[in-house]
């Protein structure tokens, strides 16, 4: 998820007030250090002069540090020892200023090739490898993190460069020729959370095959995969020192029992919707399938713009028998859950006209698009429609608002933020060795 505008704006012009406010202060000072009355030993009096041309002078401190217009004479004391401090002060930010600008154009060419040692590199800036690399730099201060992101302007970018210890490199982690440059073969661990699932593997292949570098191949890996098909692929193939790790099973699961608790403590049989079947919600699926509760569920709702499409990806995986039995219960509804229609469909049972309307009583719908804000404004609008049925939300961070509304309306809401800290400080980067 990429930041918020306006969040980008105030780290702008945080930044451009830093940048200019010793410049303003040394100009105001020196202009006042004229007008009352100070001098300069090759220009006279400048007291008298236009202001725009006190302000000329000014700005010459910062390349000639006074020394076209002489020292400063006359005028009261105060003034000229402030006119004094301003022609040491004006010439040393000119020359900060250009040293840190030839810094900043030469740290990208020396992140890639600096001697790096003992050091971590993340590949991602997306949520959870910020989440991440805000737990890395906390965790251990004095080792170096190296962040590798291909599109900066859809991360978080920004933020991560401001940490005294995260260098960022702009680039594609499957380069193999960047990958040469971040010394693997001298790294603590490489966790690859990039929102390319393939990309994370097949980089954790070559390095364990050694196409990387053969010093590599024992390197601990930590590896982002939420495809069930892949995540079963890979575990077959990787080594003892990587680990797998799906952020959604960890969440799923938490959604899970919550939702199952609730169908277990309803007497009938019972009606699931699941709003959105992405990973998430084909992950919270396989949960009910591997265990007895799916035996409570009679009737299973799907709502999403492409259901049979996603219907067909997640029941390739499934053997027959099993197929067959959710697709008995199964319901599919295509459509976008902001529409009302959408959802009149939903609760008559599939037809409004000759549908068998669904018990509000037994009815557990789980909200779990990617657009978190939707979920919680979707679940408002039922649970006002449905004031005795289960509604349980998805969504990242907590929010104060949200969390009001919830508790206010009954409403269950599931943060992935907390269980990726969960899983950060107590699963992922112990697995690493961090």
């Amino acid at each position: 998820m990429p930041p918020r505008p306006h969040a980008a704006w105030k780290s702008i012009n945080k930044w451009m007030f830093s940048r200019a406010l010793f410049p303003v202060v040394i100009i105001a000072c020196t202009v006042l250090a004229f007008r009352n009355g100070v001098g300069v030993s090759d220009r006279g009096v400048l007291s008298e002069g236009h202001l725009l041309t006190q302000v000329y002078y000014a700005l010459g401190l910062f390349a000639l540090g006074g020394m076209d217009i002489g020292t400063p004479v006359g005028g009261p004391v105060f003034w000229r020892r402030v006119l004094w401090a301003m022609y040491f002060l004006a010439p040393t930010v000119a020359a900060v200023t250009v040293l840190e600008g030839i810094w900043r154009s030469m740290r990208p060419w020396l992140t890639t090739r600096w001697l790096w040692r003992k050091h971590v590199v993340v590949a991602g800036a997306g949520l959870v490898a910020a989440a991440c690399v805000d737990a890395l730099a906390k965790r251990l201060p004095r080792t170096e993190i190296l962040v590798v992101e291909r599109q900066p302007d859809r991360s978080h970018w920004a933020r991560l460069q401001a940490k005294s210890n995260v260098y960022i490199i702009r680039g594609d982690i499957t380069d193999p020729v960047l990958l040469g440059q971040l010394r693997l073969h001298k790294a603590r661990a490489m966790l690859l959370l990039t929102d390319d699932e393939f990309a994370n593997i097949e980089v954790a292949s070559k390095i364990r095959t050694a196409e990387v570098h053969h010093e590599a191949t024992a390197l601990p890996l930590l590896v982002r995969v939420s495809n069930l098909t892949l995540l079963e692929a890979a575990r077959t193939l990787m080594t003892q020192t990587t680990t797998m790790v799906n952020l959604h099973q960890g969440v799923a699961t938490n959604f899970h029992a919550i939702c199952a608790r609730h169908m277990r403590e309803t007497p009938g049989g019972d009606t699931l919707v699941l709003a959105g079947f992405g990973r998430f919600s084909r992950t919270f699926l396989r949960c009910f399938l591997s265990d007895e509760s799916s035996r409570d569920v009679q009737h299973l709702h799907i709502v999403e713009r492409e259901p049979e499409l996603c219907w067909a990806q997640f029941a390739e995986s499934l053997d027959g028998g099993l197929r067959a039995e959710l697709e008995a219960k199964l319901t599919l509804h295509a459509g976008d859950i902001r529409d009302p229609r959408l959802w009149s469909a939903v609760l008559s049972g599939g037809n409004e006209n000759d549908g068998e309307a669904l018990q509000p009583k037994n009815l557990s719908i789980a909200l779990a698009t990617s657009d978190y804000a939707l979920n919680l404004q979707t679940a408002l609008v039922l649970r006002a429609r449905l004031p005795e049925s289960f509604v349980a939300v998805r969504t990242f961070e907590r929010s104060t608002f949200g969390a009001q509304v919830a508790a206010a309306r009954d409403i269950v809401v599931v943060y992935a933020a907390d269980e990726l800290n969960d899983r950060i400080h107590n699963h992922w980067f112990p697995r690493v060795g961090l």
